[in-house]
């Protein structure tokens, strides 16, 4: 499974995201020092934004679930913006 993230819990901090390669949903562990608009996007290895979505979340840590059944296989950085900070992390999408 996944660590949580080892910052202070008032940071902004992101962990691996797991399963990773993956075939459908991923997830990483967020946090949030307050809570605020979160915008989860998709690279891909050219560098293209080929997803982007906003969510609205409540301070603290939360599971953040990666839907990835849409994308074509392939390697992605997945990059995440929120309150207090931005993360990126790679993430392979197998069929």
């Amino acid at each position: 499974m996944w660590s949580p993230p080892r910052r202070s819990a008032n940071a902004f901090a992101l962990s691996a995201v797991g399963p990773n390669p993956t075939r459908g949903t991923a997830a990483a562990l967020l946090s949030l020092p307050e809570a605020g608009e979160v915008t989860v996007a998709f690279f891909d290895a050219l560098g293209r934004q080929v997803e982007r979505e906003q969510r609205a979340m409540s301070a603290g840590s939360r599971r953040l679930g990666l839907p990835t059944g849409d994308l074509a296989p392939g390697a992605y950085v997945v990059r995440v913006e929120g309150p207090g900070g931005t993360a990126t992390r790679r993430i392979t999408v197998m069929r």
